[in-house]
């Protein structure tokens, strides 16, 4: 990952302050330890900064980031990749156009000129978050990939659009002051993810998906945000039904494709490996491409309810993977949750965060600066129990109750573990949610259940710049 900064003023004779962007860049030195740029655009109040983690195209000075296009129009700050860049490139190559670079975040610069904003998005793979300045229509583009996997933020301060990686970059900018917004903190508090919100106020976060287009007019700040994707959920009576042998073989092509176009890098490349069927997936197929031994990083723990070593081991010795295990206990954990709080800018609620802000340590220390693991599996195949819950209870109508019943109780007998976590003690039933969807979705019943046990009380909130006193009902 890299970190990208800058700001746009509705004035453009009005100065930016070069230092104000290196301090921007400085404060996400953990996201690009590799080097750091900026750039000001004379009489055009805008200026950019990046800190550079170097994953393709390692030469420093060469792909050294802000971008300026040949002719001075386009300016770019990139985080992030952008996947099947190669087939892209060669297709531009072919018709003409001569890169500069061997940075996948060059395409922009060359995409952009020929098929304009709108025709570009649809092109763009992979996870990323970008600004570009264009001198010609004079407006600031800030975008986002389609899940929101790099984070983008931004704020309008006293005619000064600012945007960064991460909020305290924003922070960094002496236009934006901190303060809490009541619902954002509540959102925050309940491990509620509102697209485009933060906990601040007027601090917002580019929605997955979207591209945020700023433009002077008339001495003020025009805002647009506007969605390029989004994933389309057929209605069930739109759906088309295929045999089990169509979706096992296209679910094993896509896979395999998404595995290959991530493991393109110019330097090594490693798995996370845990217990679950994700990883170990990921690994065998990354073995099977690369044909020669992966690097697997995987987490144990002293408490044997929670450990999966057993199994990655078992996995990793089947592939012939280079296996190496970080054991943790409690005091790991608790002794470095504050610093995982610092990193991720918002409320956790267990210490997960914690384990993997120890474990990103530990691979960079190792040398390894690039690693694919399965985020998001579990959401979109039904792997954690509150998802196969509503599955076997509201998804399987060709199941009588009684045998929907019976997996029901298996489900609930093999995560006792996480009961009133990700199950909730007892059944809960919200009436505006069964309106809406048809019933009570399990993953919500556990935060609904927990307004039973807080009194109504109202809580204050201070830091050095704002208080915030908001009352919690029942």
């Amino acid at each position: 990952m890299c970190g990208i900064a800058g700001y746009f003023h509705s004035d453009p004779q009005r100065p930016v302050d070069p230092q104000v962007l290196v301090n921007m860049a400085a404060i996400q030195y953990h996201r690009g330890p590799d080097g750091f740029g900026y750039k000001v655009l004379k009489d055009r109040g805008v200026g950019f900064s990046h800190a550079r983690l170097s994953i393709i195209d390692l030469d420093e000075n060469r792909a050294r980031q802000p971008f300026m296009s040949d002719d001075g129009s386009l300016l770019l700050a990139h985080n992030g990749e952008f996947y099947d860049y190669k087939r892209i490139r060669t297709d531009l190559v072919s018709r003409g156009v001569k890169f500069h670079t061997k940075s996948d975040s060059e395409l922009i610069l060359h995409l952009y000129p020929r098929l304009g904003l709108e025709d570009m998005l649809p092109h763009l793979r992979g996870e990323f978050g970008f600004a570009l300045y264009d001198k010609q229509h004079d407006r600031l583009i800030l975008v986002r990939d389609r899940f929101g996997i790099k984070p983008l933020y931004w704020t309008e301060s006293n005619g000064t659009l600012v945007f960064g990686s991460e909020l305290k970059v924003l922070f960094a900018h002496p236009e934006v002051r901190p303060e809490f917004s009541a619902s954002g903190l509540y959102h925050q508090l309940m491990q509620t993810i509102v697209p485009g919100t933060t906990a601040f106020k007027g601090i917002h976060q580019v929605k997955p998906g979207y591209a945020v287009i700023v433009e002077r007019r008339h001495g003020k700040l025009h805002i647009e945000q506007r969605r390029y994707w989004d994933m389309d959920f057929p209605l069930q009576s739109g759906r088309k039904e295929e045999s089990e042998a169509y979706y096992i073989e296209g679910v094993r092509e896509r896979l395999m494709e998404a595995v290959q176009l991530r493991l393109e890098a110019d330097v090594p490349v490693a798995c996370y490996l845990s217990g679950g069927i994700d990883s170990c997936s990921i690994l065998g197929l990354s073995a099977a491409s690369q044909q020669s031994p992966v690097k697997a990083f995987t987490i144990g723990f002293d408490d044997k309810q929670y450990d999966e070593t057993p199994i990655a081991r078992e996995m990793a010795q089947s592939v012939g993977a280079d296996q190496d295990v970080m054991m943790l206990n409690a005091d790991h954990l608790y002794d470095n949750l504050v610093e995982t709080i610092w990193h991720t800018e918002r409320t956790i609620y267990n210490t997960l965060g914690v384990a993997k802000l120890l474990m990103s340590r530990h691979v960079y220390h190792a040398g390894y600066k690039v690693v694919v693991t399965g985020e998001g599996s579990d959401e979109l195949f039904g792997g954690y129990p509150a998802l196969r819950r509503d599955m076997f209870l509201h998804g399987l109508d060709t199941l009588p109750a009684s045998e929907r019943a019976v997996w029901e109780q298996m489900l609930s007998d093999s995560n006792k573990l996480f009961k009133g976590a990700m199950l909730a003690e007892n059944e809960i039933h919200n009436q505006a949610l069964e309106d809406l969807v048809g019933f009570t979705p399990s993953c919500l019943q556990p935060w609904l259940a927990a307004s039973e046990h807080v009194k109504p009380c109202c809580i204050r909130i201070s830091d050095r710049n704002s208080t915030l006193t908001t009352r919690v009902p029942r």
